[in-house]
């Protein structure tokens, strides 16, 4: 699919949330936004903070190194961000936080929520306001997750995967942690043993005391940046997500969906509306039928096949036209 006489600028992504937190909705949503513009040839730079790290060899982008000690995200959004697209000729600006609320360079936000971070007024109150005078991307124009790509060549002192295993990657992590460590010790490890162990994506084994008798069921492992993500969902035998998704966008479920491993979470309503019948799903007031519906999937695998099949059919009908469509209008704004 691609659109008749498109404009030829070149879109500008803000590498900001893939370069700082690449698993979190922000971060994923901009590194499938990227993936969708280059499916359909529509040329696009990413505004790196610094260096771009591992992964991103080859991979189209540039690098805005500080021109200070200490780069802030107040003045990264605000200053950096558009002088760099300035300086390129971008002919816009997309990005999942902050936009600079100054400048003559038309802006794109993701429909994403601006968080609310502690000790940043000035930087909220200049990012919101830059939000305010963005055309935003209708939440109904979400790129469609790619078939699943294969990973950069995995580095030799990461800690090797295992062959199988269940997938927790939710955003903010260590928030939700408590809930999938109750769920996995009270009612799930002992059933799977360290055949099936749970992997704590995003989770550095300093931020987690794993009990002596859960040893080898649970993995913690770093977060690692988004271009390595295929090679977690194509091993993993379920994607455990005892978590409210923030927004559909940069959602984990989108890509579990797409990618045909089957889903156990919260019954919540935005969960609901995107999953429909295609995730196991459990009050989140029950640990209990959490973990059963955890076990369930994992050792009946017809019922996580027809999980499967059935999220890959949902997510089959989504489709990136309307994200092409904002995405050249704001271009032509542009150009015009």
């Amino acid at each position: 699919m691609t659109l008749p006489d498109s404009p030829q600028a070149e879109l500008l992504l803000d590498g900001w949330p893939l370069y700082h937190c690449p698993l979190d909705p922000a971060g994923l949503h901009t590194w499938l936004v990227l993936l969708a513009l280059q499916r359909h040839g529509l040329p696009a730079k990413v505004a790196w903070p610094a260096p771009p790290p591992r992964g991103w060899e080859g991979l189209p982008g540039e690098v805005v190194l500080p021109e200070r000690r200490i780069v802030s995200r107040l003045w990264w959004e605000q200053w950096a961000l558009p002088r760099a697209a300035r300086t390129w000729g971008a002919g816009a600006i997309y990005g999942a936080g902050g936009l600079p609320l100054f400048g003559r360079v038309p802006t794109l936000a993701a429909p994403l929520p601006l968080p609310a971070t502690p000790g940043q007024r000035l930087r909220l109150a200049l990012a919101a306001g830059g939000r305010a005078r963005a055309t935003d991307l209708p939440p109904e124009a979400l790129p469609a997750p790619p078939h699943r790509p294969s990973a950069p060549p995995w580095p030799v002192d990461w800690p090797p995967l295992p062959d199988a295993f269940v997938l927790y990657h939710v955003p903010s992590p260590l928030r939700h942690l408590p809930l999938a460590l109750e769920v996995w010790t009270r009612w799930v490890a002992a059933g799977l043993g360290e055949a099936t162990p749970l992997l704590l994506l995003g989770v550095s084994p300093s931020q987690v005391t794993v009990p002596e008798a859960w040893q080898g069921t649970l993995i913690p492992y770093p977060a690692v940046p988004t271009p390595y993500l295929p090679a977690f969902y194509a091993r993993a035998v379920a994607l455990f997500h005892p978590a409210p998704i923030v927004a559909p966008a940069g959602a984990s479920l989108r890509l579990a969906l797409a990618w045909g491993v089957p889903v156990v979470g919260l019954e919540d309503p935005a969960t609901e509306a995107l999953v429909g019948d295609a995730a196991y799903l459990a009050p989140v007031t029950d640990p209990r039928a959490l973990g059963a519906a955890l076990v369930t999937v994992v050792v009946e695998t017809a019922l996580a096949e027809q999980l499967a099949q059935r999220g890959q059919a949902r997510a089959a009908q989504w489709s990136d036209e309307a994200f092409l469509q904002a995405v050249s209008r704001v271009l032509w704004t542009s150009a015009s």
